[in-house]
């Protein structure tokens, strides 16, 4: 199942402590960050016009991959001329071995798809409804 789950897990009142997990049913993540409103609100924006062109592309990305707590970037692309686009999904975390890990994969979809996913997450009111749960096609 391809999905994206986001769940407030803390909050206070200009910052929230998320749990994110994504899967393209083949692989998977899971990871905690501190996020603020604003800033996943500008992805969804731009989920939602995508694609304005075929070299297109709506970024997310939060952390550092050298130094933080985490790091996560979700980009999405066209991955074929006929419109064909994937969210590549890159995680990290910073945690100490055996619980530190790294994850990049694919989660391959439909434009369409996506804007949907741009318009839940821009609609999605986290200090009300504390999850996000979301299935692409």
């Amino acid at each position: 199942m391809k999905s994206i789950d986001i769940t407030n897990i803390w909050e206070d009142d200009d910052l929230m402590m998320l749990l994110f997990r994504a899967s393209n049913g083949e692989s998977s993540c899971r990871l905690e960050f501190y996020q603020d409103d604003g800033t996943l609100l500008e992805f969804a924006r731009q989920l939602m016009s995508f694609p304005k062109s075929i070299e297109h592309v709506v970024q997310y990305e939060t952390g550092n991959w050298e130094r933080s707590g985490h790091y996560l970037l979700l980009e999405v692309s066209c991955v074929a001329p006929s419109g064909i686009s994937a969210m590549r999904v890159v995680a990290k975390n910073f945690y100490e071995v055996p619980n530190a890990f790294e994850a990049q994969f694919y989660i391959k979809s439909e434009p369409a798809s996506f804007n949907a996913f741009g318009k839940a997450l821009a609609n999605w009111k986290p200090k009300v409804d504390k999850k996000l749960a979301w299935q692409f096609y």
